[in-house]
């Protein structure tokens, strides 16, 4: 199976990641001059792991507080996002006996559970 992160980085990817930049702008871990370079660099990447190495040693961000979250069982995804980015962790879900992959949303750190490909 290829991997995703080889893939081309869609416009919703890039509008994705660049909020995530202006949320480390805005919370003083870039200043304006490497907000631009990195942001320049989700506009020129042409896979989605290029576009996201502009976030590569900035720190998570938190999902807000405010936001409530409803989930499927054990957090399971309805549909993995393109930009998630897919771990080798998999477990069986004990309630329905199918084997579940893990999945890092990069612009957050949140974790989200999908059925593994078969």
């Amino acid at each position: 199976m290829p991997d995703a992160d080889d893939g081309p980085v869609s416009e919703s990817e890039q509008a994705e990641l660049v909020q995530a930049l202006r949320r480390h702008l805005a919370d003083g871990r870039l200043d304006i001059e490497q907000f631009d370079v990195r942001v320049a660099r989700v506009y020129g990447a042409r896979t989605r792991a290029q576009a996201r190495r502009a976030l590569d040693d900035l720190p998570l961000l938190g999902v807000p507080s405010t936001r409530r979250r409803f989930r499927r069982r054990h957090g399971e995804s309805a549909q993995v996002q393109p930009h998630w980015v897919a771990t080798e962790e998999l477990f069986r879900d004990p309630a329905t006996g199918r084997v579940m992959r893990v999945w890092i949303d990069p612009t957050d750190g949140t974790r989200h559970y999908a059925q593994a490909e078969p």
